[in-house]
């Protein structure tokens, strides 16, 4: 689901997780993809701002 970019929330609602910290610590780890799509948007954001 994060993978579609589906919202954190909806997956930890989804898989019934009682917190978001155990949804996004052991499903953001297995995808380099969202990891690396995070640092593009951040790197984004530095260099607009320079």
């Amino acid at each position: 689901m994060l993978a579609a970019k589906v919202d954190m929330k909806a997956v930890q609602e989804t898989l019934g997780h009682a917190n978001i910290t155990t949804t996004s610590n052991t499903y953001t780890l297995v995808y380099p993809d969202v990891a690396a799509a995070a640092a593009d948007a951040a790197a984004a954001i530095v260099l607009r701002a320079r």
